[in-house]
Parts: structure tokens; sequence; C-alpha cells
């Protein structure tokens, strides 16, 4: 017993206790690293920048200013922990390029393209919106990963840009690539037919159920993709059709209301979740939890994918904050003259970025 005690005691011996100092050391090393910017968690940081293509305005009816970006699509990015650049639809493809290059992935909005346009500016904002299609295709293809969202308006444009900027124009003025009907100013149901989508995958079956049943997106337009037209065929080549709503009709009509292409990750929305949280003009937009849920949801998902993308600002003065915001009241009668309009004021738009004078 007496060999085994004292070698007990010599091993005992040997144990050092760490000292008050060396403990105080290893438990008061500094934890607010974690959370500098821009160290050793760039990624978890790291901001996406959206790009939103403006809305051109008839240059011959219109004083001091060339397009439009309603604030509401700004503010549906940057609620998502994401900042903004502006594009205006008429930017020369050498300045177009430099933004490109820089942005995570590009928004294209909802609106109203104006029916007196003159030929050469719908022709300039197509061709602007295929440099930016064709942009984002190359950029994908090079292995750096670069989506694309739409939304109403924007939603029509990219679901047809396979085709020439011609052939989109024409297809789209005279409705040959897409239909006319009534879905303006409405809450409808959201039919997924695809879960195995991008997009879908974001809800749950139980959501997917519920959108089925119950209202729960805002609709606002007169063009569409119905899913029986003849031209299904021909665009159901570059696009899943995820879900479906029905037209604000007698006889309702089956359109599409959200696509995701097959080949690249652009994605279209025909109703609006940005005017759930951010356009109070129109009456009839719903608010209740599930169009927020989609709304947010929506956003989310698009920052999730820009941050993807491997480009970087380098130019501070592109963003949104360095151009003015204005009111539609305080702006309306300096860009159109017409008092009439003026005294309507009907846009469903509270406020708005206009370029080029004013902003």
């Amino acid at each position: 017993m007496a060999p085994n005690t004292k070698k007990h005691k010599k091993t005992v011996s040997k144990t050092k206790t760490p000292s008050k100092n060396k403990t105080l050391k290893k438990h008061n090393k500094p934890r607010t690293h974690v959370l500098l910017e821009g160290r050793d968690n760039k990624k978890v940081f790291h901001h996406p920048t959206i790009g939103i293509l403006s809305i051109p305005m008839t240059i011959t009816k219109h004083k001091y200013t060339h397009s439009y970006l309603p604030a509401s699509y700004v503010k549906w990015i940057e609620m998502n922990n994401a900042r903004v650049i502006p594009i205006p639809y008429d930017t020369p493809h050498g300045a177009m390029d430099m933004i490109l290059n820089q942005v995570n992935g590009v928004l294209f909005v909802g609106g109203q393209v104006d029916h007196h346009m003159i030929n050469r500016e719908y022709e300039h904002f197509m061709d602007t919106f295929k440099y930016i299609v064709n942009h984002a295709k190359k950029s994908n293809n090079q292995g750096n990963f670069y989506p694309l969202f739409s939304i109403c308006l924007g939603m029509e444009i990219l679901g047809m840009m396979e085709d020439s900027a011609d052939e989109v124009i024409n297809d789209y003025v005279k409705h040959i690539g897409i239909s006319e009907f009534d879905a303006r100013n409405y809450n409808s149901k959201l039919d997924v037919k695809n879960t195995k989508g991008e997009i879908s995958k974001i809800f749950s079956h139980g959501e997917i159920s519920e959108f089925r049943k119950t209202p729960c997106v805002f609709q606002n337009h007169g063009l569409g993709f119905l899913l029986d037209a003849p031209y299904m065929k021909k665009w159901g080549g570059d696009w899943h059709t995820v879900a479906t709503s029905k037209s604000n009709e007698k006889n309702p009509r089956e359109y599409v209301s959200i696509f995701e292409y097959k080949k690249f990750p652009f994605y279209g929305v025909q109703f609006h979740p940005e005017k759930i949280l951010f356009e109070w003009r129109i009456k009839e937009i719903g608010r209740s939890a599930i169009f927020r849920d989609i709304s947010h949801k929506l956003s989310r998902f698009f920052i999730t994918q820009c941050k993807k993308n491997k480009n970087r600002v380098s130019v501070d003065a592109l963003y949104i904050r360095n151009y003015n915001l204005w009111s539609r009241s305080a702006t309306i009668g300096r860009i159109n003259p017409n008092m009439k309009l003026i005294k309507d004021n009907k846009s469903a738009f509270e406020s708005s970025y206009y370029f080029d004078i004013l902003s």
C-alpha cells in the first residue's frame, strides 16, 4: 500500500493548479470581435446590393424627367438588409456594364409603360432589359451566380425575353405572346402547380394548401400569360409555371402568377408583394398575415439568392441614397403640365425617384 500511496502523492504533486491570472486571461477574451464587419465574417455580414431598372416616361409629354422608380420597391429590397442601386433605363452601355458588374442581382419592377410612348423609347427600354438579361446569363454561364427577379410588368417582359428585343416589342404591343384580361385591383388565391421549384420551396405544405383556399396576393394588371393560350407552348420551353391565379372576370381565366426559368436563376411574380407593405393609396390591397408572410418570404428569397453572387460595389455614389425621393404630389405638376392629371392624381405610388433632371 505504501508504494502505491507514494506514487499517488507524487502524481498529485506534479499536477499544477492553474493560476488565477491565467484563468482570467482565458475567460476574458474579447467577444465583440464577432460583431465587427469586414474581418473574419465577410460571408455572414455580406449585404447584397440589388440593381433596379427604372420605368420609362414619355419624354415628349413629361418635363425634366425620363423615367421613374417607385420607392416601394426600394423599401421591399431594403427591408431584408440589402442595398439598392438604381439603373435608369437610358443608361449608356458602358456605364451599364460598370453598374451590372457591381450589383449582385437585378429587380425588374411593375408599373405602366406609357401608352403614348414613341417607338424609340419603347425600343430603348426593351434593349436595356435584354442587355441586362444577357449580362446575367453570361455571368451565370461563367460561374458567377446572377439572379433576376421580376414583378408584374417586369415579369411579363422577362417571360418573353428569349426573343429579340424587336420581337418582344411586337408581341407585347400586339398581344401575340401575351393576353389581355381583367386582373386589376383585387386579391387572388395562388394555386401552386410545381412544388419542386426554388420559389415553392420557401413555403410549407400547409401554407401552399392555404394559398389555394384563401386570397393571399394582390393583383393589378391587364396583361398576362393565360395557361391555355397557344403561346404557352413556346414559353414553356424557357420557364416553369410555378403557380397560377384566376382573373377577376365573370368567367375567370387561369393565368401564370409565378414562374421560374429552367436554366437560370430568373424568377417572376405577376402580383405585387411590395404594395402589401409599402403602398396605401389602393384600399383593396390585402394586408392580413398571409399577404405579409408571402411578401416577406419572397423578398428574403431573392436577397438570399443574391448573396451567392461575387460582385462588390466599388463606386459609393451609385447607391440610391444619392438620389432625391419625391412625393407624387410634389412632382406631378413639374413633370406634366396637364392640369386634369394633377387634379385626378390617381397613381398608386405614394413616392418615387425620378430620373434625370429631378434626380
